[in-house]
């Protein structure tokens, strides 16, 4: 080989690295702005969630707001009582859905946020009529309502198949 083919051949290798080179860099760029807005979508529902309690806390403070939360809520007939569990799921709720917001964006840990899910399904089971009726027609996106949905269909398994092998063994004693 010659000079001027090894002249060529470094010109063609340098070419190819530095398209690698823009394309690595192209893929940081992309990288740290997913990421960028990733974060702030977190962030944003991390603060939204923040005013949300305090505005919760307010109603749950305050006899003439639950007054006027039980007379101008749109799915049920409500007491005072019921107004204040409502606000008191929307503080746990609320939570839960920041949470699922940040676990969709890849932020946070998955098995924390799979836990946090069941630990709420588990929290929120006894009274899901209630909370369906009254707490998730409230803003929350379905896909959020559909998560909580599915895991308390899975603690509704859970407590058919204890009761039915609570059955059985009383039945075999």
């Amino acid at each position: 080989m010659e000079l001027k083919d090894w002249a060529d051949l470094a010109r063609i290798v340098t070419s190819f690295a530095s398209l690698a080179v823009l394309c690595f860099t192209a893929y940081i760029a992309w990288s740290v702005k997913k990421w960028q807005v990733d974060a702030a979508k977190s962030n944003m529902s991390s603060q939204t969630t923040e005013h949300m309690r305090q505005y919760n806390m307010l109603v749950l403070s305050d006899p003439d707001l639950q007054d006027f939360e039980a007379k101008m809520h749109p799915h049920d007939d409500l007491n005072r009582s019921d107004v204040k569990k409502m606000y008191q799921y929307f503080i746990l709720l609320n939570v839960q859905h920041s949470r699922f917001v940040s676990n969709n964006s890849k932020i946070i840990d998955e098995h924390f946020y799979i836990e946090s899910i069941k630990n709420t399904s588990r929290m929120t089971y006894t009274d899901r009529e209630f909370i369906e009726n009254n707490c998730l027609k409230r803003g929350y996106p379905e896909s959020f309502a559909n998560e909580l949905r599915g895991e308390w269909k899975k603690i509704g398994l859970l407590n058919n198949s204890s009761q039915q092998d609570a059955q059985k063994t009383r039945a075999s004693a």
